[in-house]
């Protein structure tokens, strides 16, 4: 049913509708919303994206360390030693070699072994396994 916004025009609306469908009605008798269904529509502007400067593949200024991590293996699990790099230090075209873990406020990337990580000019970074 389209919002009013004069409850007693919903409450009777409610009350015809019920003696419609149900051949009764008890309009002195109070009424209980249980489920309010609202769909709203609306316009958000289009995320904008900053690009990174231009750095090449080398990517030693977001290289912040190793770590020892667990990936699965064809022999089961074993250890490694992982890159472990700052996102926000990345510029466009820096490549990472897995394994690595690339750090950022809100999320962690595991890039595993044998897959390699490209930075676009977005600063998004691209996974794939050649």
């Amino acid at each position: 049913m389209p919002w009013q916004s004069n409850w007693e025009l919903i409450i009777g609306d409610f009350h015809a509708r019920h003696a419609q469908r149900y051949g009764h009605a008890h309009p002195s008798e109070p009424v209980e919303l249980v489920t309010l269904r609202v769909r709203a529509v609306g316009g958000t502007p289009k995320p904008v994206f900053e690009e990174l400067p231009a750095g090449g593949e080398e990517v030693s200024a977001a290289d912040v360390g190793e770590q020892r991590v667990w990936f699965e293996g064809q022999r089961g699990l074993r250890p490694q030693t992982a890159r472990l790099y700052e996102r926000e230090k990345f510029t466009a075209g820096n490549r990472l070699a897995g394994p690595a873990l690339v750090f950022q406020m809100d999320a962690t990337t595991v890039i595993p072994p044998r897959w390699v990580g490209a930075v676009n000019r977005w600063g998004h970074v691209l996974l794939e396994k050649p």
